[in-house]
């Protein structure tokens, strides 16, 4: 996607936010922004927007998107969108993950880590303070992002990839294995049932958040992804001597 707003401030926020993820490719998706008010929202009024719904209208190809303290409008026939709201990114992150919904198949979003050792893809997902974070920091070469990650069905298998969150960079690689974290004193991991992988996982899903349809795919998508991966509980101390047991190699 490409960016443009007269105001160099909000730009250079998309620098920060975006730059890992640029590429000299023709943009898919071309988005102008309007910035609405003179200083950025406060950090606390920024999560609440973030909890807000994101409520969509339909005309014809284009989109009319409201999200409280945004608008935005999305002409899926030109590849355009324009967005009106604060000095931040915010607006555009709950866009993207509305995008990655409305136009891809068999998708799902999880607030997660993303790992990779040797081609081998790991999502770590957990509650804020859980550790994903930690893990990209001990594992800065091989994390992909530490906010959000998609993860999406393919053939008999699925594939994680990184979006442009936090300082994450591009990449797609096959998904091996979904942890849950939690703090230790010791690195162990234990498999988890469906059942509990269901009731733990659920809660780290970026839902979508309009159209009943797109909502509906999202879940059997959530379902199939259970059948097709294996999820763990993984404590870990801060240390790299994690890597051996979310591996699946000789554990503490």
């Amino acid at each position: 996607m490409a960016f443009s707003c007269r105001d160099e401030r909000f730009m250079d926020l998309v620098h920060q936010r975006y730059g890992g993820f640029s590429t000299q490719q023709p943009p898919a998706l071309r988005i102008s922004y309007l910035v609405e008010g003179e200083h950025p929202p406060h950090p606390r009024a920024i999560h609440a927007a973030r909890m807000e719904p994101l409520a969509a209208s339909r005309c014809g190809a284009n989109y009319a998107l409201d999200g409280g303290s945004f608008r935005g409008e999305w002409d899926r026939a030109t590849g355009t969108m324009e967005i009106r709201g604060p000095l931040a990114t915010y607006p555009v992150d709950r866009l993207i993950e509305a995008l990655v919904y409305a136009v891809r198949d068999r998708v799902l979003i999880l607030h997660a880590a993303a790992l990779v050792f040797s081609g081998r893809g790991f999502v770590c997902s957990g509650p804020s303070g859980s550790g994903k974070s930690t893990l990209a920091r001990l594992f800065p070469d091989n994390a992909l992002c530490d906010e959000h990650v998609v993860v999406r069905l393919d053939g008999q298998g699925a594939l994680l990839s990184s979006l442009p969150f936090w300082k994450g960079r591009r990449g797609t690689t096959p998904l091996e294995a979904i942890y849950l974290l939690q703090h230790a004193t010791k690195n162990s991991r234990r498999r988890l049932p469906i059942s509990d992988a269901v009731s733990r996982l659920r809660p780290q899903v970026v839902w979508p958040s309009f159209g009943k349809d797109i909502f509906r795919e999202a879940f059997e998508t959530f379902c199939a992804v259970l059948e097709r991966v294996p999820v763990w509980e993984l404590g870990f101390r801060p240390d790299e001597a994690v890597r051996s047991v979310l591996t699946g190699g000789v554990g503490e």
